[in-house]
């Protein structure tokens, strides 16, 4: 998609996605970046969390913190 490099427009869509409830689409563009960082996990995780999908935003979070992401206080 092109996204690799542009986390702004890659977290505005994965926001929308999820917010939509299509956590299929909102994985795809995470995927798609290479440097993540806190905001871009955080939109997932939420997005998980919208869609009462809590055993997923825990995982997603832990896998977050084991990729060296810190969580923001």
């Amino acid at each position: 998609m092109g996204l690799e490099e542009d986390v702004f427009i890659g977290n505005s869509l994965i926001r929308i996605y999820a917010e939509c409830g299509d956590l299929d689409y909102a994985w795809k563009v995470f995927d798609e970046i290479l440097e993540r960082n806190t905001v871009l996990w955080t939109s997932m995780i939420c997005g998980y969390g919208w869609r009462d999908m809590p055993k997923e935003a825990f995982f997603l979070f832990f896998e977050m913190v084991a990729a060296g992401i810190k969580p923001i206080p």
